[in-house]
């Protein structure tokens, strides 16, 4: 049992730091186009989750439309 769990959380912290990463590098880039300085929140998207989770072979799609 604490071996899966340990697995598991192991897991889960790796995804959310590539997401973390990914989420970084985003704001970096839109940062450089509009040269704005203030206070720097990490927004996390899903996209951001999308990129963490394709490196390790989870697929997310959205739906193609939302009600």
């Amino acid at each position: 049992k604490r071996l899966l769990a340990l697995a598991a959380q192991k897991f889960v912290s790796d995804i959310a730091a590539d997401a973390l990463h990914y989420c970084k590098v985003r704001q970096q880039a839109t940062q450089s186009k509009d040269k704005k300085t203030g206070a720097k929140k990490n927004v996390l998207t899903m996209e951001d989750l999308s990129g963490a989770l394709a490196e390790y072979g989870v697929n997310v799609k959205r739906p193609e439309y939302y009600i």
